[in-house]
């Protein structure tokens, strides 16, 4: 995977984040994985489909999660209930859309599919057939683990 497509979606998260949360945020050093990863207990999840296919990864603790959305909401939040789901799915959505762009800007033509939030103790994610990078993500609330598992289509012309 070539730092051309990953980094647009790196900088859409940074942007996005740092607008939105309005902190600093910092890059830990990337990881590869090739089997599998091991997930925090909520992760969003967006697929890209185009030039490149396959999707793109927030993983948090709980209490991560509960402090970005009483940012997003201005209130106290204390549990992950609906207004807490589509506040972050709308974080995560923000940050694909702004990634497309990004990606968009360099003649990279994508799709992005809206996202989806799953949670539970003990998760993993298979990456079996597709590279992923794995990107810490270290700001005032908290850690979180951008992960970008995408194949790159070779084109023509």
């Amino acid at each position: 995977m070539r730092a051309k497509i990953v980094n647009p979606i790196v900088q859409a998260a940074f942007d996005v984040l740092e607008e939105v949360l309005g902190t600093d945020i910092s890059r830990r050093r990337l990881s590869r994985h090739d089997k599998t990863l091991s997930l925090h207990r909520i992760s969003a999840l967006a697929g890209i489909s185009g030039a490149v296919e396959g999707y793109v990864l927030f993983s948090m603790p709980l209490d991560v999660v509960l402090s970005i959305v009483a940012v997003i909401t201005n209130e106290e939040v204390s549990a992950m209930d609906d207004a807490a789901q589509a506040a972050i799915i709308g974080l995560m959505d923000t940050i694909m859309d702004e990634a497309a762009r990004e990606l968009r800007d360099q003649n990279i033509e994508v799709s992005i599919a809206p996202a989806a939030l799953f949670w539970g103790q003990g998760m993993q994610l298979s990456c079996a057939e597709i590279e992923a990078v794995a990107i810490p993500l270290q700001m005032p609330l908290g850690a979180v683990e951008l992960t970008v598992a995408l194949r790159e289509f070779p084109t023509s012309g």
